[in-house]
């Protein structure tokens, strides 16, 4: 998931691009926001629905981290890309409020149309 490192400038551009390329894939408000509002009204909790989400948000982290510098916290439970500064994309594969993978944007100062800061979950779209 992920790989490689990157330079701060690089980063920016690294994760600004990536993003751009998931905003293709995904459904993103005009704010910038993957997803549909999550259920507790907070507008930087967000939800994803698939058939496979532990799948949906490997694939989501992959794209999003890519270029990044990934480590791994938590014996494993969590894996990070760094793109320098405040730039990275966390990968957790069950959140501690629902069990539902998630993937958190922290995009602080990137350029363009992208909010500071998105958690998303990847829940199981109904039948």
């Amino acid at each position: 998931m992920g790989g490689g490192a990157g330079s701060s400038s690089g980063g920016s551009r690294d994760l600004e691009g990536n993003l751009g390329r998931l905003a293709k894939e995904y459904p993103v408000s005009s704010a910038g926001y993957f997803g549909t509002p999550g259920p507790g009204g907070s507008s930087r909790v967000r939800n994803i629905s698939s058939s496979d989400p532990a799948a949906t948000a490997g694939r989501f982290f992959s794209v999003a981290g890519k270029g990044g510098s990934v480590t791994t916290h938590k014996n494993g439970d969590v894996t990070v890309s760094s793109f320098g500064g405040r730039l990275r994309v966390v990968f957790r594969p069950h959140s501690s409020s629902d069990g539902s993978p998630v993937v958190e944007i922290y995009a602080h100062h990137l350029p363009g149309k992208h909010p500071a800061y998105q958690k998303i979950h990847f829940t199981r779209r109904n039948p």
